[in-house]
């Protein structure tokens, strides 16, 4: 093994000299504790690796090329590329498209800007002219295109012969056979004994959808999940408003603002919108100034929540209170504005 030197050890301290040991044993015997000290590491990881013969060369190159040749005979099956019988309207090929459309975010519907290449959507990004996006998204919006080439989507519809039976593969003209055999049955019992889970939505199509429904099967139930749902929200507006609503928030208009255990920049009530509001008014007004815009005061924002949010972070003043004492928070808050004259 490859003894190296050890540097910077005095043959002997000076009188008076204070002396820096590792163990009893290096204050003893130094040159013992040396030794073990150059043995700690091994000699290999200081040197560099030994190089390749010819011998090894060629034989690791010989293996590699008998390798490829082998590869060489798994092809991919040959596809045709055919074109069209009747070409799209203002389809060129490798030319993307744009469509612009819209999707449920949060309780509300955020407008978007599709790519589509070749008829397959690709990309997403905001619509600059509709006000709930104002041309941003979240990473919501940008993941749902995942959801086209998820590699575990069904192929074709499935059929189960019986109860506890493996699935099958079934044709599209099979599945629109059982589904009108199964929508006559239903509609000859009323919709009794039938029975749909569904999820809060804001669509009329599936609203239309659902009310001829009903009219044609009376005795059918509608049941309703959400766990992240707003009827609370909209009960409240109903007390104060006097109808239940949704509150589309004007964050640029207000000089201080105050959220209470909400993430409304985040995961509530339209968060792209209210997130650019949020950064239009924390500019100073010496960059509003040179950007040729209207000066306008900083915002302060004031946020007591039981947990960390995006809302929360960003604040100017943040107070960490039980989700429980918010309320009380509340109408403390109410009180002192009502004291102060402040309607």
């Amino acid at each position: 093994m490859k003894r190296l030197p050890i540097q910077g050890r005095p043959s002997a301290p000076k009188p008076g000299e204070s002396v820096w040991v590792q163990s009893p044993d290096e204050l003893t015997n130094p040159e013992a504790f040396d030794d073990k000290r150059v043995s700690e590491f091994e000699a290999n990881g200081f040197e560099p690796p030994p190089g390749v013969d010819r011998r090894t060369f060629m034989t690791l190159m010989g293996a590699s090329m008998a390798l490829g040749g082998l590869a060489a005979g798994c092809r991919r099956p040959d596809e045709r590329i055919l074109p069209y019988t009747k070409r799209p309207e203002d389809l060129v090929d490798g030319k993307p498209v744009y469509y612009a459309t819209s999707m449920p975010s949060f309780g509300s519907a955020i407008g978007l800007l599709v790519k589509s290449t070749d008829g397959r959507p690709t990309k997403i990004e905001g619509n600059p002219a509709h006000p709930s996006s104002l041309g941003g998204t979240t990473a919501y919006e940008q993941a749902s295109v995942l959801d086209l080439y998820d590699p575990d989507r069904s192929r074709s519809p499935k059929r189960r012969a019986s109860a506890g039976a493996e699935h099958a593969d079934a044709t599209a003209e099979e599945a629109w056979a059982y589904l009108g055999d199964l929508g006559r049955n239903l509609r000859a019992r009323k919709g009794k004994g039938f029975a749909i889970l569904l999820e809060e939505h804001r669509s009329p199509t599936t609203a239309n959808a659902i009310a001829a429904l009903v009219r044609d099967m009376p005795q059918a139930r509608l049941y309703r999940f959400e766990p992240f749902g707003r009827e609370l929200q909209r009960q409240a507006h109903e007390d104060v408003l006097g109808m239940p609503s949704d509150v589309s928030l004007e964050l640029t208009k207000a000089d201080v603002v105050v959220v209470l255990d909400a993430d409304i920049l985040g995961v509530e009530a339209s968060p792209v919108k209210n997130s650019k509001a949020f950064a239009k008014r924390r500019r100073p007004e010496s960059e509003v100034a040179m950007l040729g815009g209207v000066a306008m005061p900083m915002a302060r924002w004031y946020v007591a929540e039981p947990s960390p949010t995006t809302t929360g972070m960003g604040a100017d003043h943040r107070l960490r209170v039980q989700g429980r004492r918010v309320i009380d928070l509340a109408k403390a808050l109410a009180a002192a504005l009502a004291g102060a004259g402040v309607a």
